[in-house]
C-alpha cells in the first residue's frame, strides 16, 4: 500500500478508538493477576508463589507467539491478526473466571499472553497504515498511554468488583466486556489493509528475515529494547519490595506509590510522542534510555525516602519516553515489513521482562537492593549505547549524530 495514496490516512477518531481500546483491553488482566494474587492462589489452595506462575507462563506464551506472528505477519492481513488476538484475549477473560482448577486457570490466563503478543504489534502496524508519518509518534504515544491507563483506571475498579463479588467477577464484569468491546470496535470501524505480500509464506518468510537480520540497524533496536525493558524490571517489579523491605514503608503506601507511577509512565509516553518531532526519534530514544539507566541506578542507592522515591518515578516518566521513542524508530526500519519488525519488538520486549526480573531475583538472593539497581540500571546505559552507535533513523534525510542534532 501506497502510504501516499491511502485514504485512511487521517484524523479520525473511529480509526483511533479502537486502537486505543483494543491496548487498553489486552493489559487489564495483568492488573487483576497483580493486584489479586493472593485471592487467586487462595481460591486454590496454592501459594501466591504458585500461582504467580499464571504471569510466568502468559509471558512465555507471548514470547512463543510473537515469534509465530512475526512470520504471519508477512503474509496475512494486519486486521486479522489483530482481530484473532483480541478473540483469544476475549477467550482469556472468559475461562479464567469460570476456571475450576488451578491447572485450568494457569492454562486459559496464559492465552492473553498470546493476545497480547498479536494485538500490540498489530496496532503499531495498523497505525503506521492508517495514519500519516506525522501523526504516528503522537498515536502512538497515546496508544502506550493507553495500556498504562489500563492499569491506573483498572486497579480501582478491580480492587472494588474483587471486594464484593470476588476475583472471578473482575473477569468476568471487567476484564472479559471490555476485551468485547474492543473486538466489537475493531471488527466494526477498522477497514481491511493490504500488506506486503510474497507468492508463498516460505519465500516471505526467508526474505523478511533475511532483511532483517541483515540490517544492522533493525538488529540494534532489538537488542536495545530488550536491555533496556530488562534495566526498567528494576523499577516495576522490585521497587515495591525495596521500599517495604529496606526504606521500612508500609504496604499501604508502597501501594499508593505504585498506583500513582503510571500517570508518570503516561505523562513520559505523551511528552515523547510531541517530541518525537522536535529532536527526532534516535535522539529522543538515547537520551530517554541513558536517563531512565542513570535514575534506576540512583533509587536503591539512596536511603532518605523522598528523593529515593523521586528518582524512581523520574524513571518511569524517561521509561515512558524511551517506550514510545524506540517505537518510532524501530517501526520506521523496513517500512516494508512493519508487522514484522513490530513482532519481534513484541518478543525483544517480554524478553526484556524476562531477563529482568530474572536477573534482578538472583542479585537479590547473592546482594542487596543497591547492587540490583547498579547493575540493570547499567543495562540501560548499554542500551542508550547500542541505539547511539548502531541505530540510525530512515526518516532522515541523512543520518545525523546525536552531537548535531544537540
Amino acid at each position: 500500500m501506497n502510504e501516499n495514496e491511502n485514504p485512511t490516512k487521517v484524523n479520525n477518531s473511529t480509526l483511533l478508538l479502537p486502537l486505543l481500546v483494543s491496548t487498553f483491553a489486552v493489559t487489564s488482566a495483568n492488573s487483576v493477576s497483580g493486584l489479586l494474587l493472593i485471592e487467586i492462589g487462595s481460591s486454590f489452595g496454592v501459594s501466591v508463589g504458585i500461582a504467580g506462575q499464571i504471569r510466568t507462563l502468559s509471558y512465555i506464551m507471548a514470547i512463543a507467539s510473537a515469534l509465530l506472528l512475526s512470520a504471519l505477519s508477512i503474509k496475512y492481513n494486519h486486521k486479522s491478526l489483530l482481530i484473532i488476538g483480541l478473540i483469544a484475549s476475549t477467550i482469556s477473560a472468559l475461562g479464567s473466571g469460570f476456571s475450576s482448577n488451578f491447572t485450568m486457570m494457569l492454562l486459559l490466563y496464559s492465552i492473553n499472553g498470546i493476545g497480547m503478543s498479536m494485538v500490540l504489534p498489530m496496532v503499531y502496524s495498523l497505525i503506521a497504515e492508517y495514519f500519516s508519518e506525522e501523526k504516528r509518534p503522537n498515536v502512538i504515544g497515546l496508544s502506550i498511554a493507553s495500556q498504562s491507563s489500563s492499569y491506573l483506571i483498572g486497579s480501582p475498579i478491580i480492587s472494588y468488583i474483587s471486594g464484593i463479588r470476588g476475583w472471578r467477577m473482575t473477569f468476568l464484569g471487567y476484564i472479559f466486556p471490555v476485551a468485547l468491546l474492543s473486538l466489537i470496535l475493531t471488527t466494526k470501524f477498522l477497514p481491511s489493509t493490504s500488506g506486503p505480500r510474497t507468492k508463498t509464506i516460505s519465500t516471505s518468510v526467508y526474505d523478511g528475515f533475511s532483511q532483517v537480520l541483515s540490517n544492522r540497524s533493525a538488529l540494534a533496536c532489538l537488542i536495545g529494547v530488550m536491555f533496556s525493558v530488562s534495566a526498567f524490571q528494576a523499577i516495576v517489579t522490585y521497587s515495591v519490595s525495596f521500599f517495604r523491605q529496606k526504606l521500612q514503608l508500609s504496604t499501604g503506601f508502597a501501594t499508593v506509590y505504585f498506583a500513582g507511577a503510571s500517570p508518570f509512565f503516561i505523562l513520559g509516553s505523551l511528552l515523547s510522542g510531541r517530541l518525537v518531532k522536535r529532536v527526532g526519534r534516535k535522539t529522543l530514544t538515547v537520551v530517554s534510555a541513558f536517563l531512565a539507566g542513570i535514575f534506576t541506578m540512583l533509587f536503591s542507592n539512596i536511603t532518605y525516602i523522598p528523593i529515593s522515591m523521586a528518582f524512581a518515578l523520574a524513571s518511569f516518566v524517561f521509561n515512558g519516553m524511551r517506550n514510545t521513542a524506540v517505537n518510532n524508530l524501530t517501526q520506521e526500519q523496513i517500512p516494508r515489513l512493519r508487522g514484522l519488525m513490530m513482532s519481534l519488538y513484541s518478543a525483544a520486549d517480554n524478553i526484556g521482562m524476562a531477563i529482568g526480573a530474572g536477573i534482578g531475583g538472583y542479585i537479590l538472593l547473592l546482594y542487596d537492593y543497591d547492587i540490583l539497581g547498579l547493575s540493570l540500571g547499567l543495562l540501560g546505559i548499554l542500551s542508550a549505547i547500542i541505539f547511539y552507535f548502531y541505530t540510525k533513523d530512515p526518516t532522515l534525510p541523512k543520518v545525523e549524530t546525536l552531537s548535531k542534532t544537540l
